[in-house]
């Protein structure tokens, strides 16, 4: 009667590791198709969402706030021989200029013949 004790329980302890395998597969198998349904019907949608528009020029309404200092990337610094009341200034801001460009005139009262100034020089020429 023992040995016949000893087989059931094997029997049941067999059958319960196999439903148990069994269920385990089943949930894996389970998540599994869940997961492909999920990624198949958001690339759908994905695909679903573009939307194409011919370009063209316009005014871009943006805005962009910062804090901090603003620096020139460069500076220079101008010295002059002689001293005056500037009268014409031949550049605008920010333009590039060449060295011996004229770059302005001084007043002609202050001093005999007038006297210019240009880029790159530090002497006033005539």
């Amino acid at each position: 009667m023992s040995d016949l004790l000893v087989r059931v329980q094997q029997l049941n302890r067999t059958a319960r590791f196999r439903w148990v395998n069994l269920a385990l597969l089943a949930g894996i198998a389970g998540i599994a198709a869940l997961g492909y349904v999920e990624i198949r019907s958001s690339a759908a949608t994905a695909a679903a969402s573009v939307r194409t528009v011919t370009a063209a020029r316009g005014v871009v309404l943006s805005t962009v706030s910062a804090t901090g200092n603003v620096t020139a990337p460069t500076q220079l610094s101008v010295d002059f021989q002689t001293s005056g009341r500037i009268v014409e200034i031949d550049v605008k801001a920010g333009q590039r200029v060449k060295r011996g460009q004229v770059l302005g005139r001084l007043d002609a009262s202050t001093r005999p013949g007038g006297a210019r100034f240009r880029a790159g020089s530090s002497a006033a020429a005539h």
